[in-house]
C-alpha cells in the first residue's frame, strides 16, 4: 500500500498529444500505477513508478550516463555523472528530454481532472491588466491586456481610457506570443519608441526604433543587447543603451545611438574596469546629466558615475563602493537625491552634491523608518513618494520635503505595489496595486485634494468568471525559526473554515537577492482556492522585507538560514492544524526552486509534494553557463577558494541526494531557452533522483520556446499552471469540485 492508494499492475494503450501538440501518438504503457483513493480498479490511475514515470530505467539511459566525468576543484575530485545533460543539442539528450516530457504528459493527463482544470483556468486567465499611464509630449502611454492576447499591447491616448491608439502590438509578430518586448523607452516628446525584442524567451535582444507618428520603424537594428536599458537624450535625437559588444557576457558597455545611423557608428561611452560588471544608463530629470549605474551581477548594490551629457571627459565617481544600493530619484541642479541603504539597513533618502559626494557630506532628507524603504519617487521637487514593506505587503507614503511631513495613502488592498508614476499635468500619482484576491488595478491619487479614485478597475469587469472573491480572506501570521528569528507568513483561505489538518496547501518560497516576494494576483491561485486549497507565502531571510541585514543574513555560507526559515514556516502550518505533511506542497522558482530542493533533501518527511520551477541544482557548475556567473555574488564561486567550494558542495542539491532516503513526489520544470538558469540544472537533478530510485514519482517538464519567465506568453502561462495543479490533484487524489454559481 502506497501513501496515496493501492498499487495495481496495468497493461494498456494510451493516446496522448505529442510535445509539440501537432500530432497524436500511441504508447503502450506497462508498469505499476497507483489507484487513487476512492476509485475502482480499472479507472484512470495515478502513476507511482520512479525513473521516468513510465518504466524502469532503460539500457540506453544507462549508457547515456555511463561516461563519468569527474571534476577537480582545489585538488578535490567531484563526480559529475550527468554532465552529458548539459549538451542541449546532443541528439540523445534531446531524445531523453522528449521521453521525460512524454512521461509527464501521460501522468498529468491520466488525472481525472486535467481537462476540467485547464478549462477553468482559461476562464480565470481572462483578467484585464493595465500598467500605470505615463505622459510623454501630448500623450499618455500604457500597456494593456484584456485577457485575450498572449502579449500586452502598447497604447497611447490624450484622455486615459478613451480614444486609444495602438502604438505597438507584439502579437502581430507572433500569434503564439513567442516574440516579446523585453525593454522599451519613449522619447520625452512622445515621438519615438525604442524597443527591444526577445524570441522564445531568450536573453539576447534586437533593439528597434519606431516613429510613433507614422507607425514605421527606422531601418537600423541594434544587436548584442541583453537586458538592455534605454535612456533617450532630452532632444529625442538618440539614446544611450547597454550591450555586450562581443555577445559573450563580458565587457558590458554603454553606447550612444543617433537616430538614422548604423550600429557600427554608435559612440562608445562607458565600460567599468571590471568588465563583468553590468552597466546601465540613466538621464537625469533635468536632462543635463548621464548617470551610469554599475552592478556586480544581480547583487542589489550599485556604483554610480556621472558626467554632463554633452561632454566627453571623465566621469565623476559618485559612489564607487558596492556594499549598498543608490537609486537615483532626481536632482535640483548639482544636488542629487538617492534612496540608499548605505549606513542603514532599511533605507533612507539622502541629498548629495555631485562635487562633494563623500559620505561625510551626505544630507539626510528622510531618515530610516521602521518599515523597509523599497522604492521612492521624487515628484515636483517638493514631494517624495515612498513605498515601504510592512512585513508582507506594501504601504505608500507621501512626504512633503518642505514641510517635513508625511501621510499614508490608504490603498484598496494589502498587497503589492508594482508601479507608480507621476502626472505633472494634473499633479497626481498613478499606482498599480494587486494582491492574492485583488486583480491588478490602477488607482489615481490627487496630490491637491488628497483623494483616491480608480482609473482601471480590477481584472474581471464585464466578464462572468463566477469566482466568489468575498468568500476568501488573507491573513498575516508569524512563525519562529530555529534560531528564534520571527518569520512573516501570508496565508489565503476560505472564510470560516474549521481546519482539521487536511487542507491541501501550497507554500511558496524564494529568499534571495534581497527581493521581496509579496502577494500578487495569479489566477492559478484562485483555482487552487476554489478547489478547497490553502495558499501561503513565507518571507524568509535572503529576501529583503526587513532590509539589507535580512538579505545578508542568508547569503553565501549562511544560506542554510533561509532553509531553516522555510522549514519553520511549513512546520507552523502543520502545528496549527491547517494541513499535514501528506497534503503540504511547496512551490518555488529559480532560487526558490533551489530552496525547495534543499529543504526536501533535509526534511523529506515534511512534504507531500514538491514543485521546483527552473531551479538551480548544481552550484558547482552554475557559473559556467550563460548568465549563471551573475549569480556568484549571491551564492559564491567554487573556483575562488577552498572555503567557498566546500560550502557550495554541501549546499548543492545535486550532490546531496541520499539514495537510501524516500523523498516526496517531485515535479521539476525547465525551459529550453533559459539563459539565466540553464536547463541542465533540472535535467541533472531529475536524472539523479530517478536513477537513485528515491521516491515514487519524479517528473520533468522541459518547456519549449520559453526562457526564465520574462516575456512568457499568456497561453504558455496557462499551460504551466494547468500542469502544476493537475500534478497536485493527482498526487493528493483530490476530487474536482465544480464551480458553484455566486
Amino acid at each position: 500500500m502506497g501513501a496515496w492508494g493501492a498499487i495495481v499492475p496495468v497493461n494498456r494503450t494510451k493516446t496522448y498529444e505529442s510535445v509539440n501538440g501537432m500530432k497524436q501518438k500511441e504508447e503502450s504503457i506497462t508498469g505499476y500505477f497507483e489507484e487513487p483513493l476512492g476509485c475502482e480498479t480499472g479507472g484512470d490511475f495515478v502513476h507511482t513508478t520512479n525513473i521516468t514515470g513510465l518504466h524502469e530505467i532503460t539500457k540506453k539511459e544507462k549508457d547515456l550516463f555511463s561516461k563519468k566525468n569527474p571534476k577537480i576543484y582545489h585538488g578535490i575530485q567531484v563526480a559529475d555523472n550527468y554532465q552529458v545533460l548539459e549538451q542541449s543539442h546532443d541528439p540523445e539528450v534531446k531524445q531523453w528530454i522528449e521521453q521525460q516530457n512524454v512521461a509527464t504528459d501521460v501522468f498529468l493527463k491520466n488525472t481525472n481532472s486535467y481537462q476540467m482544470i485547464k478549462n477553468r483556468l482559461k476562464q480565470l486567465w481572462t483578467f484585464s491588466y493595465h500598467t500605470v499611464p505615463v505622459c510623454y509630449g501630448d500623450y499618455y502611454f500604457y500597456w494593456k491586456n484584456l485577457g485575450e492576447t498572449n502579449q500586452d499591447i502598447l497604447i497611447r491616448t490624450k484622455t486615459i481610457g478613451t480614444n486609444e491608439e495602438i502604438v505597438f502590438d507584439p502579437n502581430i509578430l507572433s500569434p503564439q506570443g513567442l516574440i516579446a518586448v523585453s525593454s522599451y523607452a519613449i522619447s520625452n516628446n512622445g515621438r519615438y519608441l525604442a524597443y527591444a525584442l526577445s524570441k522564445n524567451g531568450g536573453i539576447w535582444q534586437t533593439l528597434k526604433i519606431r516613429d510613433i507618428h507614422t507607425g514605421k520603424d527606422f531601418d537600423e537594428e541594434l544587436d548584442h543587447c541583453n537586458y538592455t536599458v534605454i535612456a533617450w537624450n532630452a532632444q529625442g535625437t538618440g539614446f544611450y543603451y547597454n550591450c555586450f559588444p562581443e555577445k559573450d557576457y563580458q565587457a558590458s558597455s554603454i553606447y550612444f545611438h543617433a537616430l538614422g545611423t548604423s550600429q557600427q557608428d554608435d559612440t562608445f561611452v562607458f565600460q567599468h574596469e571590471h568588465n563583468h560588471f553590468l552597466c546601465h544608463p540613466m538621464i537625469s530629470s533635468c536632462g543635463n546629466y548621464l548617470l551610469v549605474s554599475v552592478q556586480d551581477g544581480y547583487e542589489p548594490t550599485h556604483g554610480l558615475y556621472i558626467r554632463k551629457v554633452n561632454e566627453d571627459g571623465d566621469f565623476i565617481t559618485m559612489f564607487d563602493h558596492h556594499d549598498a544600493r543608490f537609486d537615483y530619484l532626481g536632482n535640483s541642479g548639482d544636488t542629487f537625491y538617492f534612496l540608499t541603504n548605505g549606513a542603514t539597513s532599511r533605507g533612507r533618502v539622502i541629498a548629495v552634491d555631485m562635487h562633494n559626494p563623500s559620505e561625510q557630506h551626505w544630507q539626510e532628507i528622510i531618515s530610516e523608518q521602521e518599515c523597509t524603504f523599497e522604492q521612492a519617487h521624487l515628484v515636483g521637487n517638493r514631494y517624495l513618494v515612498g513605498t515601504h514593506v510592512n512585513h508582507t505587503h506594501h504601504e505608500v507614503c507621501i512626504y512633503d520635503i518642505q514641510k517635513k511631513s508625511q501621510e499614508e495613502i490608504v490603498l484598496p488592498t494589502d498587497g503589492t505595489v508594482s508601479q507608480i508614476s507621476y502626472d505633472g499635468n494634473n499633479d497626481c500619482l498613478y499606482i498599480n496595486i494587486s494582491s492574492t484576491l485583488h486583480p491588478h488595478a490602477v488607482v489615481r491619487w490627487d496630490l491637491k485634494i488628497k483623494k483616491l479614485s480608480t482609473v482601471f478597475s480590477s481584472g474581471y469587469q464585464d466578464k462572468d468568471i463566477n469566482f466568489a472573491f468575498s468568500a476568501y480572506e488573507s491573513i498575516q501570521r508569524f512563525c519562529t525559526s530555529q534560531d528564534g528569528t520571527s518569520i512573516p507568513i501570508f496565508i489565503t483561505h476560505k472564510k470560516g473554515v474549521s481546519f482539521d489538518g487536511n487542507a491541501p496547501t501550497i507554500m511558496y518560497g524564494y529568499g534571495a537577492f534581497g527581493i521581496n516576494r509579496l502577494p500578487v494576483f495569479n489566477p492559478y491561485v484562485l483555482h487552487w482556492l476554489e478547489q478547497g486549497g490553502v495558499y501561503a507565502r513565507a518571507n524568509i531571510r535572503g529576501g529583503g522585507v526587513y532590509g539589507r541585514e535580512w538579505h545578508n543574513a542568508a547569503k553565501h555560507h549562511e544560506r542554510p538560514k533561509s532553509f531553516a526559515d522555510f522549514i519553520a514556516a511549513c512546520e507552523w502550518l502543520i502545528e496549527n492544524n491547517i494541513t499535514s505533511p501528506l497534503k503540504l506542497a511547496t512551490n518555488g522558482l529559480s532560487m526558490g526552486g533551489f530552496l525547495l530542493l534543499s529543504c526536501m533533501l533535509q526534511r523529506p518527511d515534511l512534504f507531500g509534494a514538491v514543485i521546483a520551477e527552473v531551479p538551480i541544482a548544481d552550484l558547482l557548475r552554475l557559473p559556467r553557463f550563460d548568465l549563471g556567473y551573475q549569480i556568484i555574488p549571491e551564492v559564491g564561486d567554487p573556483l575562488r577558494s577552498v572555503e567557498e567550494f566546500s560550502y557550495l558542495k554541501d549546499q548543492s542539491p545535486l550532490l546531496n541526494i541520499d539514495p537510501t532516503q524516500k523523498y516526496p513526489p517531485l515535479f521539476v520544470t525547465t525551459a529550453d531557452h533559459d539563459g539565466i538558469v540553464h536547463p541542465m540544472h533540472g535535467r541533472k537533478f531529475v536524472a539523479a533522483m530517478q536513477e537513485a530510485r528515491t521516491n515514487n514519482i519524479v517528473l520533468l517538464r522541459e518547456e519549449k520556446n520559453v526562457g526564465h519567465g520574462d516575456g512568457k506568453p499568456r497561453n504558455k502561462r496557462l499551460e504551466s499552471a494547468t500542469d502544476l495543479i493537475a500534478f497536485l490533484h493527482g498526487i493528493f487524489a483530490l476530487e474536482y469540485k465544480g464551480v458553484k454559481q455566486c
